[in-house]
């Protein structure tokens, strides 16, 4: 909007109110059925690609130059969604998961059968894992299979991942665009006046660790709560988590539950009040919270997984460990709290990184340059 450019965010939560919405509810009862029926049968986080139709989009859709897609999953469907774009319409995919060109996982565990044909899926039971992935991954091909359309990966893993999907036809348009941290919120601030505002002792040595869900399995919190307990020190140690839920850890550690944490401000009162942040998620395809502490100048610890090892360069920007290598994080820690001019000085690679490579300034600018392409490939007459 700041490059006056019109933009309305459409959301599960936030579609306007207007006659082109109002078939909501239409068939919500049916799609909860069939949303009940998809819990059931999995193991792991799997979400369907069509459902039956609640809204009808078409009206505020047909006036768009441009459609970015960022989540479509259990709420609006993407049949629908496509359905509803005109087909000279361009539209735009940002993958922030694997579920676009999964047959319906989020999360990435080393299968890669969605390179194939999503046949036996591992998180779901018999028989249904043989055709309902399979199915869906169908659908998703023949719902891309359309000349303007274009893909971002939020890094370069992602783009990996994406290559030889069967989803996806050999020509599609694949761009690179890192998720942006807001750095006129997250930046470094005074510790000692963060500490304060948290109750915190000033000579406590602080570890940071949070996600949206706290409970979440692939989050693993239990295992920075694991290795802080390992660590030799003097100094009072303090675990702080931000998240919904409740979990229980070991004694003779200061660990405060923050609860979800939505103000911006307040979180990056929670990260500055830190040491160290550390995250054991067992897979990311980017990490926002790592790159958040980063900007923060707080340097961070995690498991080299997934697009990690793309966000965080080891013993640069900050420390990776092993998948599952509980004593090589707890080892990580301890040097950083026993050398505090190395922990500084990773804090400030990490903010200079982040607060180039993940500005809202080069966000910005990619997706003009993005947006400008794909208008000119729908209609040569646009520069």
């Amino acid at each position: 909007r700041d490059r006056d450019i019109e933009s309305r965010l459409v959301h599960q939560q936030g579609i306007p109110e207007s006659a082109a919405t109002r078939a909501h509810a239409r068939h919500h009862f049916l799609n909860r059925v069939l949303n009940r029926f998809y819990v059931e049968v999995q193991t792991d986080v799997f979400h369907r690609t069509n459902r039956f139709r609640e809204y009808d989009l078409r009206p505020m859709l047909s006036a768009c130059d441009i459609v970015h897609i960022h989540q479509a999953t259990d709420w609006v469907g993407l049949g629908n969604l496509f359905a509803d774009v005109p087909k000279e319409t361009p539209i735009i995919i940002s993958l922030h998961d694997l579920w676009p060109i999964t047959g319906g996982c989020v999360i990435h565990n080393g299968c890669e059968q969605y390179r194939n044909d999503c046949g036996a899926c591992p998180i779901l039971k018999k028989p249904l894992n043989y055709f309902l992935p399979r199915r869906q991954l169908k659908a998703k091909a023949r719902i891309y299979d359309r000349d303007n359309l274009a893909f971002v990966a939020n890094s370069q893993w992602t783009f990996d991942q994406m290559q030889g999907a069967a989803a996806l036809r050999d020509d599609q348009s694949i761009s690179i665009i890192h998720p942006s941290v807001d750095t006129d919120c997250f930046f470094p601030a005074n510790r000692l006046a963060a500490r304060r505002k948290l109750d915190i002792a000033a000579d406590a040595f602080v570890v940071c660790t949070g996600a949206a869900s706290i409970t979440d399995a692939n989050k693993n919190i239990p295992a920075v709560f694991s290795a802080v307990a390992k660590l030799k020190s003097d100094r009072p140690i303090v675990i702080l988590v931000f998240g919904h839920g409740t979990l229980p850890g070991p004694d003779g550690i200061d660990i405060r539950l923050l609860g979800s944490v939505e103000d911006h401000a307040i979180l990056a009162e929670i990260y500055n009040s830190s040491d160290v942040f550390v995250s054991t998620s067992r897979m990311e395809t980017y990490g926002m919270t790592l790159i958040e502490a980063m900007a923060c100048g707080i340097p961070v610890i995690a498991y080299r997984t997934g697009a990690i090892p793309c966000v965080v360069e080891h013993e640069v920007t900050g420390m990776l460990a092993g998948l599952n290598d509980e004593e090589c994080v707890t080892e990580s820690i301890q040097q950083l709290h026993d050398d505090e001019p190395y922990r500084v000085q990773l804090g400030q690679r990490g903010c200079d990184t982040a607060t180039e490579r993940n500005s809202r300034n080069q966000l910005v600018a990619k997706h003009l340059e993005l947006y400008r392409a794909m208008l000119r490939r729908s209609s040569p007459i646009i520069k």
